[in-house]
């Protein structure tokens, strides 16, 4: 019984570190099976993509028989229903104080009025916000890729 409650008690540990279950996805090993164990079954999906709704917004996964990573000088030889990327277009806007990114990581490109997206190829992750009047930054969506380190992992350099 003490080992039930202390296993219970880290399952409990565990999902409060992760604020959103899309973080349990890893494009270039996260396979089409286990995105639907974390994330439930899909209401659209054809062979290579597949779209989920969750708590938090609007989830689109591209297998990488639809999108190929843009890995430039690398091949990747990873199956078809292996998460390529995936975009997250949250119902509510996130405070980007308030998500624990460290923003010295990100490239920040500014975009029309008050948008501006932040990008980091070395963890492969990007986001778009808008600004509001106060200057406060809210997170509208996500878009997750192969990370650099992934891709030097499981890919090959290109002969040139």
């Amino acid at each position: 019984m003490g080992f039930l409650f202390i296993f219970a008690g880290h399952i409990s540990a565990q999902k409060a570190a992760r604020p959103f279950d899309w973080e349990q996805i890893t494009p270039l090993v996260t396979k089409k099976i286990e995105v639907e164990n974390i994330l439930g079954k899909p209401f659209f999906e054809n062979r290579y993509v597949s779209a989920y709704n969750s708590e938090k917004g609007k989830i689109t996964v591209w297998y990488y028989g639809a999108r190929k990573p843009d890995t430039s000088e690398y091949r990747c030889n990873i199956s078809l229903d292996t998460v390529s990327s995936f975009s997250i277009s949250l119902f509510d806007r996130i405070n980007v104080s308030a998500h624990e990114f460290d923003l010295r990581k990100f490239k920040k490109e500014e975009g029309h009025t008050s948008e501006r997206r932040y990008t980091d190829d070395e963890n492969g992750i990007s986001f778009d916000v808008d600004q509001t009047d106060d200057g406060l930054e809210w997170v509208k969506s996500f878009d997750y890729y192969g990370s650099r380190s992934k891709v030097k992992t499981l890919c090959s350099r290109e002969q040139q």
